[in-house]
C-alpha cells in the first residue's frame, strides 16, 4: 500500500518541483544570523510562526487523534432504558451504566477517566483521516498565492491587495459570531 502512495505522488515530484530544491549557496549561513536577524520586524513575526505552528502541530498529534479514537456518549444524561437489564440494573450501552434512582435512572460514564464524547474511529481510519488532511492542507498552503493572487494579476501582491484580502478574510469569522448569537443550538438555557 505505502508503494502505492510512493508512486501516486511521485509524477508531481518530477513535474513540480524545482531544479534548485536542495542546492546549497556559496556561504552557509550562521547560526547567529539565523536566529538574529538585523531585521527587528522579521525576528517579531518568525516568533509568532513558531509558536502558531507549534500550536497547530500540537493540536494534531495530541488531542485531535484522542478525540477521533474515543467513543461518543450518546446516553449521558439521558433516562435509561428500562426494557434491557444490565448488572447494575437499567441499560445504557457500551461504557456506561444507570445512576439508579428509584425506578429510573440516568446513564452516567464508568470509563476510566471519563474518555467519551469523541468520534469513535478505529486507529487506521484516525491515522488515514489526518494523513489526508495534512496532505491536502499542505497543497493548499502551495497553491493559495496562484488562487488569490492570479485572478488580480499582482505578484508579488501590492499594499491594496493585501488589504481587500483582510477584509474578504473578516467575513467568515463576521458570520460564525452572527450564527452563534442567533442560531438556538448555540443558546445557553436559563435555570
Amino acid at each position: 500500500m505505502q508503494v502505492v502512495l510512493i508512486l501516486l505522488a511521485y509524477p508531481w515530484a518530477v513535474l513540480k518541483l524545482d531544479a534548485n530544491l536542495g542546492t546549497a549557496k556559496s556561504k552557509n549561513v550562521t547560526l547567529r544570523e539565523a536566529l538574529f536577524n538585523s531585521n527587528y520586524n522579521l525576528n517579531w513575526l518568525s516568533l509568532a510562526r513558531l509558536f502558531l505552528f507549534a500550536s497547530r502541530d500540537l493540536w494534531f498529534e495530541v488531542p485531535l487523534p484522542f478525540y477521533l479514537r474515543s467513543p461518543a456518549c450518546p446516553g449521558i444524561g439521558k433516562l435509561c432504558d428500562e426494557g434491557r437489564k444490565c448488572g447494575g440494573g437499567l441499560y445504557c450501552g457500551g461504557n456506561f451504566q444507570a445512576n439508579v434512582a428509584g425506578s429510573q435512572g440516568t446513564c452516567m460514564n464508568i470509563a476510566q477517566g471519563g474518555q467519551c464524547g469523541g468520534v469513535g474511529l478505529e486507529r487506521v481510519t484516525v491515522g488515514l483521516f489526518l494523513a489526508l488532511y495534512i496532505i491536502l492542507y499542505g497543497q493548499m498552503q502551495a497553491f493559495t498565492p496562484q488562487l488569490v493572487l492570479q485572478p488580480l494579476k499582482q505578484s508579488p501582491p501590492n499594499k491594496w491587495t493585501e488589504v481587500l484580502w483582510g477584509y474578504i478574510n473578516c467575513l467568515p469569522p463576521l458570520t460564525m459570531g452572527i450564527v452563534m448569537l442567533v442560531a438556538p443550538s448555540f443558546k445557553v438555557p436559563k435555570p
